[in-house]
């Protein structure tokens, strides 16, 4: 069992900033802890930011793609639900809003 599952919530419901989306989930991929999987909750996101998003990290994240206007704390909660039916159990479910940049360690 996978320690966490980082839930990035993206959403483009007033507008949307894909360059910042790959600032913050760099952000979080280059940490050196390793036990996690991102998982992308994309609500409302353009079809094109959701194709820049899947160019960019198809082989380093999931996506969750919600194309219905819901609250925040229910994509999340659909974006759990559905990385445990595609990845199994994790220990923890972790959100990060898309505005969020982490620091690397030095």
């Amino acid at each position: 069992m996978r320690k966490l599952a980082v839930i990035f919530n993206t959403c483009g419901i007033v507008r949307e900033n894909p360059l910042q989306y790959v600032i913050g989930l760099k952000s979080i991929l280059d940490q050196e802890f390793d036990d996690f999987e991102v998982i992308i909750s994309s609500c409302l996101n353009s079809q094109n930011c959701k194709q820049y998003l899947l160019n960019t990290f198809k082989d380093r994240c999931s996506f969750n793609f919600i194309d219905e206007q819901l609250p925040v704390n229910v994509t999340f909660n659909h974006s759990v639900l559905k990385a445990r039916r595609m990845l199994g159990e994790f220990e923890g479910y972790v959100f990060v809003d898309s505005g969020i940049v982490l620091r690397t360690p030095h």
